[in-house]
């Protein structure tokens, strides 16, 4: 059985570890510097997230009137994307419809496909005797302005707040009512 001095264990290990930390550090350089520079760096996702400023965006609406988003800042916004193919879409206008209502400073835009037709808008629009304004979105342009990445199935809503700003993607109904009965109460109480 060999017996080797352990002071000599010691050094060589000690010696070698510097050495091999070295040629790891300018491995990992080459590899990092190495990159072609003209390669394109990744770039923000397009569209609208959460605590950014709603863009202004140009509605046309079913009766072949234009109005800017920018028109109704000061008031709560819930806009409602929706197609005429989604029975949910349709089942959700009727709570809309009270909503506007009930709350005095909301406004919903709701934002049609436009896929079924200008004359099927039109009179939807006028047998749900529809309180708010319907704007067509062909080709999806809009939509896109707001879904980005993701595939959200429609309807989808977007809440924005008095001064413009986009407050949630996609809501629930319930939490719709719930962001605007806190208003409601909040307002009642400054009124105290």
């Amino acid at each position: 059985m060999r017996i080797t001095n352990p002071e000599k264990i010691l050094k060589s290990r000690f010696t070698y570890q510097p050495i091999c930390v070295s040629i790891l550090f300018l491995f990992s350089g080459f590899f990092v510097f190495a990159q072609p520079s003209d390669q394109p760096r990744p770039r923000p996702q397009p569209g609208v997230r959460v605590g950014m400023p709603c863009p202004e965006m140009a509605l046309q609406l079913w009766n072949g009137k234009t109005k800017k988003l920018s028109e109704y800042v000061g008031n709560t916004i819930l806009i409602h994307f929706w197609t005429f193919e989604s029975d949910t879409c349709l089942k959700v206008i009727p709570e809309l419809i009270k909503m506007k209502k009930k709350y005095g400073k909301f406004e919903v835009i709701s934002i049609n496909d436009g896929k079924s037709g200008e004359d099927s808008l039109k009179s939807f629009v006028l047998h749900q005797k529809i309180n708010f304004p319907v704007a067509v979105d062909r080709n999806d342009f809009l939509y896109k302005k707001f879904v980005h990445e993701q595939i959200f199935s429609l309807p989808f809503f977007v809440l924005i707040d008095k001064q413009g700003v986009v407050l949630q993607l996609n809501p629930t109904i319930e939490e719709v009512v719930a962001f605007q009965e806190k208003n409601k109460l909040q307002h009642k109480l400054k009124k105290k």
